[in-house]
Parts: structure tokens; C-alpha cells; sequence
């Protein structure tokens, strides 16, 4: 029994540090290639209404003419796993007013080190006009509505 909880402590001890790394400074060559990343409209077929956006490791965000709604978060964090249905019926009620994104914190470094998401799982909202918005921590509906602000209204 001793050993297990060792064990776990060990791990857990592994995904805390990993989580807090900090990040390392980019290069030129680096921002060259992150800037040559198509945005992810281009890079996938339009999502059905209603339906989340799931970036890949390499695809980055653009805001159009509606707000982008991203989620952060990772398969191994219990509060994100709570909150994606939360997040995906946002999506289904709010489509016509915001495109719902979600990045995989483990497949999407790149991205959550440019938006400095050091904990999961955070939303953030990129308005048109590049401004962003950001929650991190789990919500409810009623929460999560609310920090949509307009785009729930």
C-alpha cells in the first residue's frame, strides 16, 4: 500500500513540475515558423454548427469576424474533463455567435506557451478586434455564460 501512494506522489510530483516549467525564449527562427502557420480556418474544413474545433499540434488561431472561444486543457486534468461538457454544449447553444476551439495543452505546446497558459483548464475569448479575455479554473454553465459576457446574450 505504501509503495502505491509513493507512487502516485511520484507522479504527481512529475505532472506538477512539468506544468510549471517555465518557458524557454524564442528564436528568430523559431517566430518565423510559428508566423508561417496557417490560421486553423484555412487549415481544416469548417466545423459543423455547433460542433468544437480540435487544433492540432502544429495549427494556430486567427480571429475572423466572430470571437474565437478556446478552451486549454489536457486528458489527465479531472477539472478539464468536467468542464468540456460545459464547453460543448456552449458551443451547440452560442455557434452562430463565436467559433469554440480546444487545445490540447500536451499537443499544443506551442500555442499554450504564445498565450502563457500555465494552468488547466483556461478559456480564453479573442474578440475581432484582437483583444482577449481569460478565465482559467473550472465553471459551471451559469459561470460560463457569464464570463461570454455577450456572445451568451
Amino acid at each position: 500500500m505504501n509503495k502505491i501512494i509513493y507512487i502516485a506522489a511520484a507522479g504527481l510530483c512529475a505532472v506538477m513540475a512539468a506544468c510549471s516549467q517555465k518557458s524557454e525564449t524564442v528564436t528568430t527562427e523559431q517566430t518565423a515558423a510559428a508566423d508561417s502557420v496557417v490560421a486553423v480556418e484555412q487549415q481544416q474544413p469548417a466545423a459543423a454548427p455547433g460542433e468544437v474545433i480540435q487544433l492540432a499540434a502544429d495549427e494556430t488561431i486567427t480571429p475572423g469576424e466572430k470571437p474565437v472561444v478556446v478552451d486549454f486543457w489536457a486528458t489527465w486534468c479531472g477539472p478539464c474533463m468536467q468542464f468540456k461538457p460545459v464547453f460543448h454544449d456552449a458551443a451547440a447553444k452560442y455557434y452562430e455567435k463565436a467559433t469554440f476551439v480546444a487545445a490540447d495543452v500536451d499537443q499544443c505546446k506551442a500555442l499554450a506557451e504564445k498565450y502563457g497558459i500555465q494552468s488547466i483548464p483556461t478559456v480564453l475569448i479573442m474578440m475581432p478586434d484582437g483583444t482577449v479575455k481569460q478565465q482559467t479554473g473550472y465553471m459551471d454553465a451559469a459561470q460560463f455564460d457569464a464570463f461570454l459576457g455577450d456572445i451568451a446574450k
